[in-house]
């Protein structure tokens, strides 16, 4: 045994207790001997992710996020990516955005967020994404901080400069006006859905960073579908992703994803009746709008 890999090993137990700062008791050991066991099995998937987080100008994200460093070693995004896919294109993910923004992309990683637009009484923010469906998140609040829709996803760069999209997920039952937060968002942005919506600006984003591939999770690729995961989590995903992805014209590329294009299908407005043509001019024209405050906020990164 090397000397190198003699202090790996001692120093789990360390790196586990940061991990996982909010745990106390049993579980607490619980969590820091299963971490321990999942770094020893994959070394050089943590080896990557600390390599990643040690650098000054990202360690920061790790002192508001911890469990960053557990991601790969669980189910991420894609039930089929394996944990040394999962460290790469998430060490990929951080080092695109620290490329293109230098330590202004810190403030997506800090426990409020990052205001990209407002739409109507909602804020529509860039933040630290769930801890298995990506690592970034668009999120749709209210005026009382309530999530109503989130839409996580993870930048890469090989082989290719995608975006793949681990989940979407509308306002939880615990939000009993929901129906009618829905259709009051749906009215006031001319007829788009939410998670339209939250398609349309994750492409917004996709052509602001030049991304090549945007790609969208089937349920049977969801991470959910894991072994890991039995009962209420796994019957937890009743939205039909295909329907969403189809609508904007994606194509089926395996049975885990589909790609999606970065210039969505649309209407054109003059073959309308005139109640559906005036309708759908005012969304696309909303939309283009929405576009360029969208380019003019990131510039101000």
């Amino acid at each position: 045994m090397s000397a190198n890999y003699l202090n790996f090993v001692l120093s789990l137990p360390k790196v586990a207790e940061a991990v996982y700062p909010d745990i106390h008791g049993l579980k607490k050991l619980r969590y820091n001997a299963r971490f321990c066991l999942w770094s020893l099995l994959k070394p050089g998937v943590l080896k990557q992710m600390q390599e990643l987080f040690d650098q000054p100008d990202l360690k920061t994200i790790t002192d508001v996020n911890p469990r960053l460093l557990e991601k790969p070693l669980k189910p991420y995004v894609c039930l089929n990516w394996r944990p040394e896919q999962r460290a790469k294109k998430i060490y990929e993910h951080f080092k695109t955005l620290h490329e293109m923004y230098g330590r202004g992309f810190i403030d997506f990683y800090s426990n409020e967020g990052w205001l990209l637009a407002e739409i109507m009484d909602c804020k529509l923010l860039l933040c630290a994404g769930p801890e298995r469906e990506g690592s970034l998140a668009l999120k749709l609040t209210d005026e009382n901080n309530r999530d109503l829709f989130t839409l996580a996803f993870n930048l890469s760069t090989t082989p290719h400069r995608d975006i793949h999209i681990g989940a979407l997920q509308g306002p939880g039952d615990h939000i009993s006006d929901r129906g009618e937060i829905i259709k009051s968002l749906t009215r006031s942005i001319h007829g788009l859905r939410p998670k339209a919506l939250m398609l349309e600006v994750l492409l917004m984003l996709a052509r602001e960073w030049q991304v090549d591939n945007v790609f969208g999770i089937t349920n049977k690729g969801h991470i959910y579908q894991a072994l890991r995961y039995t009962g209420s989590k796994r019957s937890s995903i009743t939205y039909n992703y295909a329907e969403l992805w189809t609508e904007y014209g994606g194509e089926q590329v395996s049975k885990f994803m589909y790609k999606i294009p970065l210039q969505p299908p649309r209407k054109d407005p003059s073959t309308l009746k005139k109640t559906k043509r005036r309708l759908y001019t005012k969304r696309y024209a909303w939309i283009e709008e929405t576009q360029d405050l969208v380019k003019t906020r990131l510039s101000e990164l």
